[in-house]
């Protein structure tokens, strides 16, 4: 196993695990694993991690970017709601969360 291919398996892993913070780490050693030879015979198994972590990426930006508009959903919520009226204009009401936690 090459170091490269170790380090593939190390950005999975901290992919799978959710530790950010791991990334910058792994990136640097990436940086200088990527200009050691490669043998002919290690680079479908590489190509197959690669595109497997490329896929896992784009799949954890899919999830950040839902957790994101989650989150605006709830900070709009508690800022309160709107509607629209009779001729299409968006009207605020600010009562928010508050309100409705008194309601309930």
């Amino acid at each position: 196993m090459t170091r490269l291919e170790e380090l593939l398996d190390q950005l999975r892993a901290a992919i799978l695990a959710g530790d950010f913070a791991a990334f910058e780490g792994i990136e640097a050693a990436l940086d200088e694993a990527a200009v050691e030879p490669i043998p002919d015979e290690d680079l479908a198994r590489l190509h197959h991690k690669t595109r497997e972590n490329a896929r896992l990426m784009r799949a954890c930006g899919r999830g950040l970017r839902m957790a994101q508009r989650r989150l605006t959903e709830i900070s709009r919520a508690r800022d309160g709601f709107a509607t629209y009226d009779g001729q299409g204009k968006l009207q605020p009401h600010g009562h928010g969360l508050n309100a409705l936690n008194r309601r309930f």
